[in-house]
């Protein structure tokens, strides 16, 4: 339920270009990462601290898009959203000496420091891609080409990515040791 919650408003997106065009589309993707908001606090979840971006973002860029009637607003919103994903992980690392993925998911994964900072930079890496291949694809394809990008190869890839670190994280969970197995004899 989780997963399908983060990628409602991209699925959203893109049903809306085809049953109209990228302004409806931008339209309805506001609208539903808003809905998406809105139904996690009142069912009192947590929201990360990405979502709120995404709104932020997704609102700013995409009310430029409607207002101004120029898609290159919306086309540009992942591209920025990545960027500032990957900045504010090396922010809160190198400027702050905070890992605020440690801080984020400390609770629920129980990492060696080295772990979490190889997470982080793994995660910056794979933000900065996104970002540059959404500007690559936005600049030199067509809006429906960029449409499908946004809503299958990003999707993919972050689940992809996910399933990547998922291994990695798996390899370097710390686990409470078993207690030494009892002889019969004792």
């Amino acid at each position: 339920m989780k997963a399908l919650i983060d990628f409602l408003p991209a699925i959203a997106f893109f049903v809306g270009f085809k049953l109209g065009d990228i302004y409806f589309a931008t339209k309805l993707g506001i609208a539903v990462t808003a809905l998406v908001v809105l139904y996690m606090k009142l069912t009192r979840q947590k929201i990360q601290p990405l979502l709120w971006l995404s709104l932020i973002v997704i609102v700013l860029f995409g009310g430029l898009t409607i207002a101004l009637h120029d898609e290159r607003f919306i086309k540009w919103k992942p591209t920025v959203l990545y960027l500032l994903a990957a900045s504010a992980l090396v922010i809160g690392q190198y400027g702050f000496r905070r890992n605020l993925l440690k801080w984020l998911l400390g609770a629920q994964l129980e990492l060696a420091d080295a772990v979490w900072l190889r997470l982080l930079q793994m995660w910056c890496v794979f933000f900065s891609g996104l970002a540059a291949a959404n500007a690559y694809v936005a600049l030199n394809y067509p809006t429906e080409t960029w449409v499908y990008w946004r809503t299958w190869g990003i999707t993919g890839a972050i689940i992809a990515f996910t399933v990547v670190v998922a291994i990695y994280v798996s390899r370097h969970i710390k686990l409470d040791e078993p207690p030494p197995a009892q002889s019969e004899g004792s």
